[in-house]
């Protein structure tokens, strides 16, 4: 990338960071209270009886268990059903700076630059990404995960970074093994396994490329970065825990805890903004999360795919969307599910605009 873009990239993030302050301020001012470790081990986290049973928010879960695996304990013991690599950044955020929310702010300033990167590199202009940044960065959902210690940033983050890497760097197993491993370990890794099956049956069925050593170099690095985020365990159980049959009991958690009894509503959640309860009533509400881009996008994300060439890196950007929503569809529906998908969209719909400006217009733009 040319100064040009760096400048750009840096206005970007000064206007990412003026919206939080605007609206989430409270995370800049939030200082750690250890109090709340006390809390925890009272929380529903804990699965043994205890006296005096609280009940916290996923992101003082997350904040307190980062604490802990700072502190020493083993991961495995606290918070067991997430791998624990974005913890550990919330930790070290406590431990420096006495504040978790500064992780997510980096998190959160990181996507961007790779939204803009992939922007960049696959358009060929800097138009469209500018406009899928600015559109991100004022996309409530953005804004509110931004705000809140929980791991959907950081996983959206590493997904990103591993789709650039395997594009971008088809040669570098070690790039795309740190990052596939960091992905990983960032939150519940099924996801992973929807974008390493998209983005590899992409590369070898679509366009024709034969050469699978790097790609299984890479796994066999990813699971090697993977295991290094338990390496706390490890050393506790003196190098005899079995990593494959933890994470096949945390799948069982899974699987009994995150089916929706209603299939696709994640679809309709996205499209609508409505979902289905699975407590009290079992009402049909309305999400305060939503932005009418999101529909707008998934159009512009069908386009796309029709107007582009299968084996263009563009029809990826394209692509991932509409299967992830689809893929998402027999899960309870969460708007946060929706950040890993969020730079796609804006991209294509950024891509979209400006097609139509040009036939409209005949505007030649940057």
């Amino acid at each position: 990338m040319k100064k040009k873009d760096w400048l750009i990239i840096f206005l970007i993030i000064i206007f990412y960071l003026t919206l939080l302050f605007v609206f989430k301020n409270k995370i800049f001012t939030y200082k750690f209270n250890a109090n709340l470790i006390e809390l925890y081990f009272r929380s529903q986290d804990i699965p043994h009886e205890v006296k005096g049973r609280v009940f916290l928010s996923d992101e003082e879960i997350h904040i307190a268990a980062g604490y802990l695996y700072l502190s020493g304990y083993e991961p495995t013991k606290f918070n067991f059903q997430h791998p624990p690599l974005i913890k550990y950044f919330y930790g070290l955020s406590i431990l420096f700076l006495k504040n978790p929310y500064f992780a997510q702010i980096l998190l959160g300033i990181g996507y961007l630059f790779l939204t803009y990167y992939l922007g960049r590199k696959t358009f060929k202009n800097k138009a469209t990404p500018i406009v899928a940044c600015i559109l991100m960065a004022i996309d409530p959902l953005f804004l509110d995960v931004s705000s809140q210690a929980l791991l959907d940033l950081g996983q959206a983050f590493f997904s990103l970074l591993y789709l650039i890497t395997f594009i971008f760097f088809p040669k570098n197993f070690i790039l795309q093994g740190i990052s596939l491993g960091l992905f990983a370990s960032s939150k519940f890794w099924a996801p992973v396994l929807f974008f390493v099956a998209v983005l590899v049956t992409y590369k070898y069925f679509i366009r024709k490329e034969k050469k699978l050593k790097t790609t299984i170099f890479s796994f066999l690095l990813a699971f090697f970065i993977f295991s290094l985020t338990y390496l706390k365990t490890f050393i506790d159980f003196e190098g005899k825990f079995n990593i494959i049959f933890y994470q096949l009991k945390i799948l069982k958690y899974w699987l009994k805890h995150s089916i929706t009894s209603a299939p696709f509503s994640s679809l309709i959640l996205f499209l609508a903004g409505y979902f289905k309860t699975w407590w009290g009533k079992k009402e049909i509400i309305r999400s305060n999360i939503w932005s009418p881009t999101w529909p707008l996008s998934f159009i512009s994300s069908i386009v796309g795919i029709i107007k582009n060439k299968k084996n263009s890196h563009k029809i990826i950007i394209f692509l991932i969307p509409l299967l992830y929503i689809f893929y998402i569809g027999f899960q309870a529906p969460f708007t946060r599910y929706f950040l890993i998908i969020l730079p796609y969209l804006y991209l294509g719909l950024s891509d979209i605009l400006f097609r139509m400006l040009r036939r409209w217009r005949r505007l030649k733009l940057f």
